[in-house]
């Protein structure tokens, strides 16, 4: 049996209930470790009660060490706990395998295949793949939005080290060679039986998305001539019902893209909203995450604004009809 596990908040219940609808139709008999880390998605999650969710709060953890303290925003609180979370469920819960994934990833095809290539690994990784040699400098040349560990002796080194080195650090920008729980990564490349996946169609992702050859077969996408097989939709923002902007890189206007991925991706998206609402949460976004550099009163609204400003204009904005 497949086990995954992500990190919820508030602001990506509807997500996390996407990426849950997307593993019932590609890998219905997996597990998914859900890591409720406020009051309001405990209370979702349990009312939903979902075939194949097993929830966990962080006193299920086990010992947090000094994770949360005064110079750690919330947001780098949520970082160290994936390094936790991938612990604990290989820890506790007799797993031959965890693979911890974002709560923004949404599989459009059966994993399996893709997990065999790493069946004999203790630790598999998966590369940015960005082709940019200074995006990769500064957040490291993997992404943290997909990391498996088996249940073997290199495979608990290997998590217990990524823990210790989070509760050292989970800055929530790029410093002194270090960025949140991912930086670490680079790392951990080198040691405890670390093998990187192959596969192209995993965590494809707005930062190699344009590098991939794209096509289509019997109405799925195909990445590289293989199929995509989850997609991690990194900073995709609901401006509103129905208006979803995507990161640089992921165009609405590509019809291949937006037919087999965007559109599908956003409608599951509202109907997480919608389960969310149809047992009384009201979901916040962003979430109350606050950051560790200091910024004036107008910098956010600015921000935000001139990031709508460009989303539209560079076609990343993507209006979906029910």
């Amino acid at each position: 049996m497949l086990h995954f596990a992500t990190l919820l908040d508030e602001a990506f219940v509807p997500r996390g209930l996407a990426l849950h609808e997307s593993m019932l139709a590609h890998a219905p008999d997996a597990t998914l470790w859900v890591l409720c880390l406020d009051d309001l998605t405990a209370q979702v999650m349990t009312r939903l009660g979902r075939a194949g969710v097993r929830l966990l709060r962080l006193e299920d953890l086990g010992e947090k060490h000094d994770v949360v303290r005064a110079d750690r925003t919330r947001r780098e609180q949520y970082f160290a706990w994936k390094s936790f979370l991938a612990r604990s469920v290989l820890r506790t819960q007799g797993v031959d395998r965890v693979t911890v994934v974002d709560g923004d990833m949404w599989f459009v095809s059966d994993p399996s295949p893709a997990l065999e290539e790493i069946v004999q690994s203790s630790v598999a990784l998966t590369a940015h793949r960005s082709g940019d040699d200074a995006f990769e400098r500064r957040f490291g040349r993997f992404n943290a939005g997909f990391v498996s560990f088996r249940d073997d002796v290199a495979g608990h080194e290997a998590v217990d080290w990524w823990v210790d080195r989070c509760v050292e650090a989970t800055p929530d920008y790029p410093v002194d060679g270090r960025f949140g729980e991912q930086r670490y990564l680079d790392d951990l490349a080198d040691r405890h039986g670390t093998v990187v996946m192959a596969h192209p169609g995993v965590n494809v992702a707005p930062w190699n998305l344009g590098r991939m050859d794209l096509t289509e077969r019997s109405g799925h996408l195909l990445v590289d001539g293989r199929p995509l097989v989850c997609f991690h939709f990194h900073g995709a923002e609901r401006w509103r019902r129905g208006v979803f902007a995507f990161r640089t890189g992921v165009s609405a206007r590509d019809p291949l893209v937006r037919r087999l991925l965007l559109a599908p991706y956003v409608a599951a998206w509202e109907r997480g909203a919608a389960a969310a609402a149809g047992v009384g949460a009201t979901i916040r976004f962003p979430a109350p995450w606050g950051g560790t550099r200091k910024r004036p009163p107008w910098w956010r609204a600015a921000r935000v604004a001139a990031r709508g400003v460009n989303a539209i204009a560079s076609g990343r904005v993507l209006i979906h009809h029910d």
